[in-house]
């Protein structure tokens, strides 16, 4: 007989499999063309700038049966086809809707420019979730697992919240992305500095610890308040954008998007460390600048990750950086 570990083990590991390779659709309005591989921020012209052989390094997920300790996620090197992308929209839209950014110069002053970076970020982080909700269903039927029913429909309940949440922002979204109604419902703020070998695309919920319990955040009526950030890499310079819907929002994210101002070298990477320690997971280093990454810090980093990966409070603090020796 198997070991019952091990097979419940090879149970989750067919599950994330399954649902790693189902075909979705197409996250424009009305399509049901199936969704090519979408890369958050494109290859030429932005990952390009810090590619090197053809890959980048990326925090992933670990192989389920080399998961000790509770460390789940570990750094991985991967190749430019599968760098900070998800299934999004078919070639036809993915190629239509973000033309003007796809196209080389991209004139970073428009808001038009910041709201297509933020849109295809809010739609990598809406099609995760629902990944993440298709895994937590097979989970819960799963016989051989036999999981806490209660525990595992609050996982389904939360996850569909945050859909929901982010569903709305999206439709909000289209309206001006899509429609190209001149509405202005978000606000957005761009910073340029010296170049860094990083990239980020990715939405994220800030939770104040004035909340009573994460549960009240998330069963409010109104979407949860995100942020909304890419940083990308050009030539020349970092550029970085952060935006927030201007009816979702609060202080803590005004102060937030504002500490990006005038930074010098220190600050600007303990910032960096910040995000992507605290807050997003679609971002990508260049092997370069993961190789100078002391080893110690590196384990520091992946320790704070794996301790803090469902924490979204805004009182997060950090006593390293990923970027210095």
């Amino acid at each position: 007989m198997a070991n019952p570990d091990k097979q419940k083990l090879q149970v989750l590991s067919n599950i994330y499999k399954n649902v790693r390779n189902i075909k979705w659709k197409c996250m424009h309005p009305g399509c049901s063309a199936d969704a090519i591989n979408s890369h958050l921020l494109q290859q030429n012209g932005i990952l390009s700038n810090i590619i090197e052989e053809g890959h980048l390094y990326e925090m992933k997920t670990k192989d389920l049966f080399r998961v000790d300790f509770g460390e789940m996620v570990e750094f991985k090197r991967v190749g430019i086809t599968k760098a900070i992308s998800e299934p999004l929209f078919c070639n036809n839209h993915d190629t239509q809707i973000f033309k003007s950014i796809e196209t080389s110069p991209v004139n970073f002053d428009l808001y038009r420019t910041h709201l297509l970076f933020s849109y295809r970020s809010l739609c990598g982080e809406l099609r995760k979730k629902t990944r993440t909700l298709e895994m937590h269903k097979k989970v819960l039927n799963s016989n051989i697992l036999n999981v806490d029913k209660a525990d595992r429909s609050n996982l389904i309940h939360f996850t569909n919240l945050g859909i929901g949440d982010l569903t709305t922002i999206k439709a909000q979204f289209e309206r001006e992305v899509i429609d190209e109604k001149k509405i202005g419902n978000f606000e957005f703020m761009v910073f340029k500095y010296k170049p860094i070998s990083i990239c980020v695309s990715a939405v994220f919920s800030p939770i104040q610890p004035d909340y009573s319990s994460r549960t009240k955040a998330l069963t409010q009526e109104a979407p949860l308040n995100n942020v909304y950030v890419n940083v990308i890499p050009q030539q020349n310079d970092l550029i970085i954008i952060l935006g927030y819907h201007k009816e979702f929002f609060h202080n803590w994210i005004d102060r937030y998007v504002n500490s990006w101002k005038n930074l010098d070298e220190n600050q600007l990477t303990a910032s960096l460390t910040y995000l992507i320690a605290t807050r997003v997971e679609s971002w990508s280093l260049s092997p370069n600048l993961f190789d100078r990454i002391p080893m110690k810090t590196k384990t520091l980093f992946l320790k704070y990750w794996n301790e803090n990966a469902t924490n979204l409070l805004t009182s997060q603090s950090l006593d390293f950086d990923l970027f210095k020796s």
